[in-house]
């Protein structure tokens, strides 16, 4: 299936609205794909191989919203630093709607009515050690603990040289050469 012809429903929105707040998400200026991952798209129902690159860049800059799709924020209650708080929320993710009992979520698609004084945006480093835990529980529940040995002996050696860990240091693509990628707190 092309990503176009997903159906998004929303039935978190059927909840009395104090548990959500409808938004709609903030695009970025000049926003690029440098990665997708196949199998997930296989979980929601998507043929990679008919995935359109301006497509799901749009959709996940948050321009391009499917049928059915209803942009919301989701509130909770939980525990935060230590302390019960009665009302938290996504600061930083807008839900899309779900399919396939997969719920699509945008991190970092700008400000909520829960982002508290931040941008709603998501910093680069977290994203990525984010996506980094999600393969390594998805391959370990599989019995493949490999990544998962592999982020411990960097996490707790961070400064050492790791060798073994040379193939995930591959060569730049040739489309992303002068692609500048930066980080700060």
């Amino acid at each position: 299936m092309k990503l176009t012809n997903l159906i998004l429903t929303t039935p978190y929105l059927s909840l009395e609205p104090i548990f959500y707040h409808e938004v709609s998400p903030t695009p970025l200026k000049n926003p690029r794909l440098i990665s997708h991952n196949p199998p997930a798209a296989e979980l929601i129902g998507l043929d990679p191989s008919r995935l359109n690159a301006k497509e799901l860049e749009e959709l996940l800059n948050g321009t391009l919203l499917l049928e059915g799709s209803r942009p919301y924020a989701m509130c909770y209650a939980g525990h935060q630093f230590g302390y019960y708080v009665q009302r938290l929320g996504d600061g930083r993710a807008i839900n899309l709607g779900m399919t396939n009992g997969w719920n699509l979520q945008l991190k970092g698609s700008g400000q909520t009515l829960y982002s508290r004084q931040g941008d709603g945006r998501a910093v680069l480093r977290s994203s990525i050690r984010e996506y980094l835990m999600s393969e390594a529980i998805d391959a370990a529940e599989k019995n493949d603990f490999t990544l998962v040995n592999d982020l411990l002996a960097l996490a707790q050696n961070p400064y050492d040289e790791h060798e073994r860990f040379e193939r995930y240091a591959q060569p730049t693509p040739h489309a992303f050469k002068n692609l500048k990628l930066s980080c700060s707190s």
